[in-house]
Formats: structure tokens, C-alpha cells, sequence
């Protein structure tokens, strides 16, 4: 899970000035920096849970076979059975802003510079979005690989077990299970945001290119009064002193203007989609670090004295043993 996370954030290392200039731009980067965000703390969250779940089921191993050790007249610790010293926190890398834009301008932007120098030219490098989505996509089926093929099954192993702590393991480890297949879902929410923007910036992209070259046919007729001349001929005192050429120019920037305060409407909505599906993901989540369902006396078993049978004893320990081994493995795939 680690290196599949990891791989996400290096993934986004040239996403830094994707997004484009402007309101729009500026919704989309803030909407993916706190869904990734979310995404980022929630894995970490989960691979300590996982991590400190693993020390704990080994810790219950070592109780109920230091019971069955006990229980046949041996001293000392049962062999085999380690007691866990106890995992650090994980933390992930962050992902780049996608503030800022290409800085490539399509010709003619210059004559709605000078009627409307508010307006910024929405420079968003779909090709990066794009490649962003599939990072995002690729983490979403890592992650949904290792839930279905880990941790949903991780508690079979305990499934013809009967023990004193069973009920409360179950009940401690099964909200865990619960968010990892929530947090599973979460690149694949961010991966289609990031296609929704992609599409919506290349529309208004391909809009404003064809409002601009039907004001250069325009203006170089008003210029040129039938002569071919280029726009890079025609300075700016030269264009704004015709009166005919400024009214085309603010004509063709309304309709611009009309349709990025549209995109940006329709960039918000898509941030507030994914951004409310990270909060459903996440916020519902239990608290996965200390406390709650997860507190640590839930999983210590009152060593050889619970009225643990000498056969409930034996049976534990062999499961015990399985169960170990494969929450040792999901621990080290964390």
C-alpha cells in the first residue's frame, strides 16, 4: 500500500502549473489539493491502523499461546511468539500545486488585452489533468486490488475460532476493513474530476480560439480595408483608434467573458462533487489512531486466567499462528 501511495505522489511531480490562470484554474487546483490532501491523510491513517491492528492480533497471539504454555506446566515465554514492539505513524509526501498555467496564448488574445485587460486567458495543460487522472486511476485500482485480495478477508482466519476476546477483535477490526474499501474509492472519485476539468477547460479552450479568429478576419478587414495585413502589423494605437475594430474586440471579449464565468460554474460544481464525496468517504470514518474502537485493551487478553480452556486455549493458539502470519504480511504490504 505504501509503495502503490508513494507512487501516486511521485506520479504528480510535473503537475505544477496545470490548471490554468483565472477563477476556473484556481477552483479546480484548490479542489485537487484538498481532495488530495484528504486522500493522503486517509492512506496514512489507514496503513498505521493496519500496521498497529497487525501488533496488536500478535500481542492477542502471544496471550492466548503463552496460555496453552502455561497451561502444560512450561515456564517462561512461549517459543515463537514475539511480543510486538510497536510500529511508527506513516506519513506520505505531498502532491505539487496545480496553481499557474502554461503561459501559451492563442493568437489574437493581444486585441482582448487591450479592451478588457481583466480577463485571463484560462491556460490549463489538459494533457497534464489527463495524465493525472490515470495516476489517480492506477492508485484506485492498487488499492482496490489489495482490499479485496487483504483486507476484506483478513478476519477468516478467526471465522471457527471461540475465544473470550474474538467478539471485541471483531468489532475493533471491522471498521477498519470498512474504511479501506471507503478510502478505495477515493482516486477514482479525484481521477474523474480531473477528466470533468480536462474536458470542460479544452471546450472553453476551443470556444475562445474560434471567437478570436472570427475577430481577426474581422478586424484585418476593418484595418486593412481589403488589403491583406497580418495583426502583428497593427500597433495598438493604431487599433484602438478604430472605433470599428474596438467595438469588434469587446463584442468577441463578452462572449468570452460570458463563457469562462460559465466554465467556472461548471468547475465549481465538479469541486463540489468530488470534494463532497471525499467528505462522505472520509468524514464517517472511525477514529483509526488510539482510542475508540481501536484502543489498545481491546486487543490485550488477561494472560492464562480468562477461563480460557486448555482445548479453547490450543485451537486459539494454532489459528493464532495462521492469523499472525497473514496480518505480519498486510503489515509489511502497508
Amino acid at each position: 500500500m505504501r509503495e502503490a501511495v508513494d507512487a501516486a505522489v511521485g506520479g504528480h511531480a510535473s503537475s505544477h502549473n496545470a490548471a490554468g490562470k483565472g477563477d476556473a484554474g484556481n477552483a479546480f487546483a484548490d479542489g485537487h489539493d484538498q481532495a488530495s490532501r484528504s486522500l493522503l491523510t486517509g492512506a496514512a491513517k489507514l496503513a498505521t491502523a493496519l500496521d498497529d491492528v497487525a501488533d496488536r492480533m500478535a500481542l492477542s497471539a502471544y496471550t492466548h499461546a503463552a496460555a496453552e504454555w502455561a497451561s502444560s506446566g512450561l515456564a517462561g515465554d512461549p517459543p515463537g511468539y514475539p511480543v510486538p514492539t510497536g510500529s511508527q505513524s506513516t506519513t506520505f509526501g505531498s502532491i505539487p500545486a496545480m496553481h499557474g498555467g502554461t503561459g501559451h496564448l492563442p493568437p489574437g488574445w493581444d486585441l482582448i488585452q487591450m479592451v478588457m485587460s481583466f480577463v485571463e486567458y484560462p491556460d490549463a495543460d489538459t494533457d497534464e489533468v489527463r495524465r493525472t487522472s490515470t495516476v489517480w486511476t492506477t492508485l484506485g485500482e492498487d488499492l482496490a486490488r489489495i482490499q479485496a485480495s487483504i483486507v476484506d478477508d483478513i478476519l477468516e482466519p478467526l471465522s471457527s475460532v471461540t475465544a473470550p476476546d474474538i467478539a471485541v477483535i471483531y468489532a475493533a477490526v471491522q471498521p477498519v476493513i470498512a474504511y479501506g474499501r471507503r478510502l478505495s474509492k477515493l482516486p477514482v472519485e479525484i481521477a474523474q474530476f480531473c477528466q470533468k476539468f480536462a474536458d470542460l477547460a479544452e471546450e472553453v479552450s476551443q470556444f475562445i480560439v474560434t471567437v478570436l479568429e472570427q475577430l481577426l478576419v474581422a478586424v484585418v478587414a476593418e484595418e486593412a480595408a481589403g488589403v491583406l495585413l497580418t495583426i502583428c502589423s497593427l500597433g495598438a494605437s493604431d487599433f484602438l483608434a478604430n472605433a470599428a475594430a474596438v467595438a469588434e474586440a469587446l463584442g468577441a471579449g463578452k462572449r468570452i467573458v460570458t463563457f469562462i464565468a460559465t466554465f467556472y460554474d461548471r468547475v465549481v460544481a465538479a469541486v463540489n462533487l468530488c470534494t463532497g464525496s471525499v467528505r462522505g468517504l472520509l468524514d464517517i470514518a472511525p477514529d483509526l489512531e488510539g482510542g475508540g474502537a481501536l484502543s489498545k485493551a481491546a486487543f490485550v487478553t488477561v494472560k492464562a486466567t480468562v477461563g480460557v480452556s486448555k482445548a479453547q486455549s490450543s485451537e486459539a493458539a494454532r489459528t493464532w499462528s495462521s492469523t499472525v502470519a497473514t496480518w505480519t504480511w498486510v503489515s509489511w504490504l502497508t
